[in-house]
């Protein structure tokens, strides 16, 4: 953005740009993920009336296990046996119970637990747990057999959904070095990394700076997955996790030490060609989030042959969301304050005569072509001479793509804001030529 004209002070420029960027950039997209998830059960669709859950929930106190798995059966989504557990305190007395039951009696005390904080408005049923002292019996439960093991990490999961302070109740409980122990005890099963890669996968998805000490043992967790150091086969249902859990990461300036391994970056592109989605979309999203950063990033990506990686996909898959997903990573790119990193997109792929046809010819749908609208608005946007040469002379219908976002997107504030002034660039631009 040296190439300045006009009035403009270039201190203003540049902030109003940031402040687009930034806007832009911290877009929240829709995720594929089920913040909590639930054990199958027979749910009872019809309940019965509230006294008869009264007597269930008071029954199960005492350990009957026929009552405990009743409760599981009556959690179906409404709240109702949710509000009755907790007013008749059902899950302080469970837990207090604990110590003194057999691995399939716990075994069936943590899967109604499971489905207790399945429910919506979850975390007030994850904190019931909390000061019901689910903390207190977790190396007790940690010592059970395979299935309570997994199912208390399944319940661990859920509640980690629920924020902060909660997260950081299980970190100073020791959780993260716990959580190693099992999966080495567990030989790494296939049935304990899907639980753990999705507890896991809710802590990132938090993007807060908590304890280096615990993220980086979860980061190493990420690290080996996706550069395929488990000696045992991930499936994709472990992947998907894995690789939000890197798209989360990723939307966070805090870990970009550890997003700078190029091993790292490579494993996760080789998950852009798998051919299910819940795989190859959160790896679209991670390298989407990671053009986001800044220009080093983008240059490693560059080095490391991204676009190559994304012509090949195109070629190959013709999924809308994957073409949404690379059009969005290309206008982060198209955005760049370095001017190198733009100008690579104009010399080296095709991407902007895409767009400009796109827009030209009204060929895709509105969110594809909002998409397009960013990456034209952004290629034109206070670049250098020699880059808008480049521009001009490789894709003169660049100018009337521009006028066309103006027409198709007139309520668009962001975007008219940056058309306009890439418009005003252009037009400076060739007012400077004749002179």
């Amino acid at each position: 953005m040296s190439n300045l004209r006009g009035t403009t002070s270039f201190e203003s420029v540049v902030k109003e740009r940031q402040e687009q960027l930034s806007d832009l950039r911290s877009k929240k997209r829709e995720g594929m993920l089920s913040n909590r998830r639930c054990i199958d059960t027979d749910k009872v669709t019809l309940l019965p009336p509230i006294e008869e859950i009264e007597s269930v929930c008071e029954m199960a106190k005492q350990g009957d296990m026929k009552s405990i798995c009743l409760l599981t059966r009556y959690l179906n989504g409404d709240q109702t046996t949710n509000r009755l557990m907790v007013q008749h305190e059902v899950c302080k007395s469970l837990i207090q119970l604990i110590p003194q039951l057999n691995d399939e009696a716990v075994q069936e005390i943590i899967k109604l637990l499971v489905s207790f904080t399945a429910e919506k408005n979850g975390e007030v049923y994850s904190k019931n747990l909390i000061v019901s002292g689910l903390l207190d019996v977790l190396d007790n439960l940690f010592q059970r057999n395979h299935e309570v093991k997994r199912t208390i990490l399944w319940l661990i999961a859920n509640i980690c959904v629920d924020g902060e302070g909660i997260i950081n109740l299980l970190f100073n409980y020791g959780l993260i070095p716990k959580v190693q122990i099992i999966l080495e005890e567990e030989k790494y099963s296939i049935e304990i990394l899907h639980v753990v890669s999705w507890m896991y996968c809710n802590i990132c998805r938090i993007k807060l700076v908590l304890d280096p000490y615990n993220m980086k043992a979860i980061f190493d967790f990420i690290y080996q997955a996706t550069v395929g150091e488990y000696k045992v086969k991930l499936d994709d249902s472990v992947m998907s996790d894995v690789l939000w859990s890197l798209s989360f990461i990723a939307e966070s300036r805090a870990y970009d030490g550890f997003l700078e391994d190029k091993k790292l970056l490579k494993g996760a592109m080789n998950f852009l060609f798998s051919p299910n989605k819940i795989v190859y979309l959160p790896a679209l999203r991670f390298f989407g989030n990671l053009s986001s950063k800044d220009s080093n990033f983008c240059q490693t990506l560059i080095q490391l042959n991204l676009f190559e990686v994304f012509k090949q996909l195109l070629d190959s898959n013709h999924q809308i969301n994957i073409f949404r997903e690379i059009l969005w990573a290309v206008s982060n790119f198209a955005g760049d304050e370095l001017v190198d990193n733009a100008s690579y997109i104009v010399k080296n792929t095709n991407f902007i005569g895409i767009c400009c046809d796109g827009l030209l010819n009204n060929s895709f749908s509105e969110d594809i072509l909002k998409e397009m609208s960013y990456t034209i608005a952004n290629i034109a946007y206070f670049k250098s001479e020699k880059h808008l040469i480049l521009l001009l002379t490789n894709y003169p219908t660049v100018v009337a793509a521009l006028i066309s976002i103006l027409i198709k997107f007139p309520n668009t504030k962001q975007v008219i804001s940056i058309t306009l002034r890439s418009i005003l660039n252009l037009l400076e631009f060739g007012v400077n030529k004749r002179c």
